[in-house]
């Protein structure tokens, strides 16, 4: 299910730096340390001005800022020092793209999540590409989207996250009874039940009855009439059929 995905909106605001990002440490003007530090492979930040690098890794550029601040008065009580922090280059936050989109592989994300409206737009999703499947790495869940729906597009993907882009997986109805050519049949969406006798071939003889057995969603089979001749002369409506319904025709 996707209602245990991350939907909170601040994550679209913040940024937690990891391994790999390089940071812009300005320490002022008139410093000469002022320069680019890359974090280090265990998320630590190295520079000249401190005693021991700094574990910044999962922290803001605010919060870095303030824990760079509070040791270098450790070091230099006096300090008037206020350095200002920023990413100079994003590398740590990756998803992976793949499927039927233009441009897979490897994205770099700037935010703790992104909505998947996003990412599916900048890998170019292809015209045939009708769901998504997101692997989240840190829980193990697996969501499945529709992507000709707005609102399941809103899912927020996250660090770590593998999207594949696919067609939509085969779907089929069952015919039996009184037709030419029973069996497992293509599903198409908007298929009605007369369509659905003529892909089986027609009635083999005259029929005046057809049940329709449906999964109510929880195994259990509900079935409904239908009497065909009232919908041939217009006076019943020719039923929608659903992925997985089983048609009965009766002699």
């Amino acid at each position: 299910s996707n209602s245990a995905a991350s939907t909170d909106p601040s994550l679209m605001k913040i940024y937690r730096v990891g391994p790999g990002d390089v940071l812009d440490v300005n320490l002022g003007d008139s410093s000469p340390d002022s320069a680019e530090f890359t974090v280090t492979s265990k998320g630590l930040l190295d520079h000249p001005k401190l005693t021991e690098p700094l574990q910044i890794s999962g922290l803001t550029v605010d919060e870095i800022a303030t824990k760079f601040e509070r040791a270098l008065r450790q070091r230099t009580p006096n300090s008037n020092i206020t350095p200002a922090i920023s990413v100079h280059e994003y590398v740590s936050h990756a998803i992976i793209v793949s499927g039927l989109v233009k441009e897979p592989g490897t994205k770099i994300i700037r935010r703790e999540a992104i909505p998947l409206s996003v990412v599916v737009a900048d890998a170019q999703s292809l015209p045939e590409a009708e769901r998504a499947t997101i692997v989240r790495s840190e829980s193990n869940q697996t969501f499945t989207i529709d992507l000709s729906q707005p609102s399941e597009l809103t899912l927020l993907v996250r660090p770590g996250d593998v999207i594949t882009i696919q067609p939509h997986p085969k779907e089929f109805f069952y015919v039996s009874g009184e037709v030419k050519d029973p069996g497992e049949k293509a599903f198409r969406r908007g298929m009605t039940l007369t369509q659905a006798i003529i892909v089986a071939g027609g009635l083999s003889k005259k029929s005046k009855e057809v049940r329709l057995a449906r999964d109510d969603g929880r195994g259990y089979l509900v079935v409904t009439r239908y009497r065909l001749p009232e919908i041939e002369k217009g006076k019943l409506q020719d039923p929608i059929i659903l992925p997985g319904d089983r048609i009965t025709v009766m002699h």
